[in-house]
């Protein structure tokens, strides 16, 4: 965010202060026993800014867990664009050990998700809209297979035919190391820079710097089939780099 002209609010979870010992490093911004209802008291918080401030155009940015929660957060605001970096899309299909301990250390060892349900969403191809009232921007390494078919795909099939959805994908990171990495941080800036000049022109500003609106489960094969062939060990070239 250096140098962009942009109003920042970074939003940590307070639910990983519970655990003294530090062992729980995610939890969504689900919420906990002690706060049952964080979802809506961020949404309230951001609500309260925008009416302080009078700003109208929203960017939501995160990856992985912060990928959910800014997934999540997004769809209360009509009119944002969300930029998700290898998100998750629903608690319940990430890792089992780190989702038994977002139970145990937040949730007081409740046995599934669904009893916290009634408080928090934890799974987002269940509860996003069809017709959505905003704007997505999946951003996916092609790399990571486990969030492509656990998470990418399934939230494809629910949301992907809407023309508010937009999807950019490419190999990231080391080819002998995880799959799970972020893009590169210039794109990452190079998204949330344009974005900000956008004034909420998302749709065109996110065509312009190579997001395909085309984004069922086929094109996904396609984009990873296509990444396979032309990953080599030397960092990608930036598909924005024209834009720089």
């Amino acid at each position: 965010m250096e140098g962009i002209r942009a109003n920042r609010l970074a939003i940590s979870d307070p639910s990983l202060a519970l655990d003294s010992s530090f062992n729980l490093t995610l939890g969504w911004h689900a919420g906990s026993s002690a706060q049952p209802r964080l979802q809506y008291f961020i949404e309230t918080v951001i609500r309260r800014i925008q009416e302080v401030t009078g700003i109208s155009n929203l960017v939501f940015v995160g990856g992985s867990g912060g990928g959910f929660a800014s997934l999540e957060m997004s769809r209360r605001f009509p009119g944002s664009v969300v930029v998700a970096m290898n998100p998750q899309t629903s608690i319940g299909k990430y890792l089992p050990f780190a989702v038994r301990r977002y139970l145990d250390l937040s949730w007081d060892g409740v046995a599934v998700l669904d009893e916290i349900s009634k408080y928090s969403t934890h799974d987002l191809v269940e509860g996003y809209p069809r017709v959505l009232n905003h704007t997505v921007a999946y951003v996916q390494n092609t790399r990571d297979t486990f969030h492509i078919e656990n998470h990418q795909i399934p939230f494809f099939e629910k949301i992907g035919e809407s023309p508010r959805v937009f999807m950019l994908m490419d190999a990231w990171g080391d080819p002998e190391g995880t799959g799970h990495v972020v893009p590169p941080h210039s794109l990452v800036r190079n998204v949330v820079r344009h974005l900000v000049a956008a004034n909420g022109g998302w749709k065109r500003t996110l065509v312009d710097l190579g997001f395909n609106h085309h984004t069922t489960a086929v094109t996904v094969e396609r984009a990873v089939k296509k990444s396979v062939k032309t990953f080599s060990s030397s960092p990608p070239s930036s598909p924005l780099a024209r834009l720089e």
